[in-house]
């Protein structure tokens, strides 16, 4: 494997940790409970926006990141067979997709 692929692989690897959904699940909770609120200030109204901008691309390097490992995976002999003889879920996404 190439070292682009080791890479691309450990931060999916990381997207997947308990602490990168703690983190994220946190962020869920202090949006909701901004969200909530009757008369946010200006700061906390940015807040939100951030964490939703943030979030979003989040998603779209996640994606990115599993078109990049597939294609790799393609190029190699076998990469589909590879796929399919391992099992792996094309739909298998991180805690933001859920």
């Amino acid at each position: 494997m190439s070292k682009a692929h080791n890479l691309i692989t450990s931060c999916l690897n990381e997207m997947n940790s308990t602490e990168f959904k703690d983190i994220y699940e946190s962020l869920v909770n202090l949006t909701n409970y901004l969200e909530e609120k009757n008369d946010p200030e200006p700061g906390e109204v940015e807040i939100v926006e951030s964490v939703y901008q943030m979030i979003e691309k989040f998603k779209l390097l996640e994606h990115a990141l599993r078109n990049r490992v597939r294609n790799l995976n393609d190029k190699n002999a076998g990469g589909i067979l590879k796929r399919l003889y391992e099992r792996v879920p094309e739909g298998n996404t991180s805690v933001m997709f859920k």
